[in-house]
């Protein structure tokens, strides 16, 4: 190549600048990274170069490095900030998917917060109103963060609506929504779940499936989890779910919660349901029974 274009001298400076690489402390490690080279020919023979000639060479080596560094990182920032409003646009779409905070029916009250790590999250939670005049609520978490843990929350939501609408038990439902998310792949990734029904008169029909438990704090400050149910969904086709029930008394409190919660100081989310004193009634006279 060189003897066809009748080169007779040829001089190369890299392109060179010092990288610093996180250690995860504060003072790095400071590398130095190539991004190009500066070429120079000639067809004459060169038998060196003066020191004003590599000095030339050395400066606009320098100049050629920090406008293609600019320029990369320019770039970068440009890719980031459309990353960065693209996510806000998916947080704000699944934050819309969320009920809203607070609900209210004549014999519970309830309350949730939500906060994900980063822009969207694996963190699930509903409430609705059955036809019936029941209380359905759900929690979920979905191993892992961002986009991929949003994603599979957005498929879970879809499935477990959809199995909310049939007439089923409650174990049934989580068996249908396991089988469901099996079936579609999602790879090493699975779901901690919570799901109950709540009836007028106390009675708290409901199936964990791995989900960190909640806990019942009673009017008189005592705690009880709920524990029935069976294994994480999404990794086992057989499994099977079994319900548990718990009566709420008026003043009592249920806690639902993710393990971001359970792991302070960053509380990811959280639901909550206060069981509502019935309507005042007229007092009765007291009655006293000697024995």
């Amino acid at each position: 190549m060189t003897r066809r274009l009748g080169l007779r001298s040829i001089f190369c400076v890299p392109l060179r600048y010092l990288s610093f690489h996180d250690t995860g402390n504060m003072s790095g490690i400071g590398r130095m990274e190539t991004i190009g080279v500066l070429y120079v020919d000639s067809q004459n023979i060169a038998t060196g170069l003066s020191n004003t000639q590599l000095d030339a060479l050395d400066t606009l080596a320098s100049e050629a490095t920090m406008a293609i560094y600019n320029a990369r990182l320019y770039k970068e920032s440009q890719e980031k900030r459309k990353m960065e409003e693209e996510l806000a646009v998916a947080r704000e779409l699944q934050q819309a998917l969320l009920p809203q905070p607070s609900r209210t029916l004549p014999f519970v009250c309830a309350h949730s917060h939500n906060i994900p790590c980063r822009e969207v999250g694996g963190d699930y939670f509903d409430y609705f109103e059955y036809d019936d005049g029941r209380f359905g609520f759900a929690v979920g978490d979905v191993a892992g963060k961002g986009t991929p843990a949003a994603l599979l929350t957005s498929m879970l939501q879809g499935i477990f609506s959809a199995q909310t609408l049939l007439d089923l038990p409650i174990p049934s439902i989580l068996t249908n929504v396991n089988r469901n998310l099996v079936k579609r792949g999602t790879g090493n990734r699975f779901v901690t779940f919570f799901f109950g029904v709540l009836e007028p008169n106390g009675r708290c029909t409901y199936s964990n499936a791995g989900h960190n438990p909640p806990i019942v704090v009673r009017r008189d400050g005592s705690l009880e989890e709920l524990t029935e149910g069976g294994t994480v969904l999404g990794l086992f086709g057989s499994a099977q779910y079994a319900s548990g029930t718990v009566d709420l008394q008026p003043g009592d409190h249920l806690v639902l919660f993710t393990d971001g919660a359970a792991a302070p100081p960053r509380w990811r989310s959280w639901a909550g349901c206060r069981r509502r004193s019935p309507p005042s009634r007229p007092e009765r006279p007291s009655t006293t029974t000697s024995p």
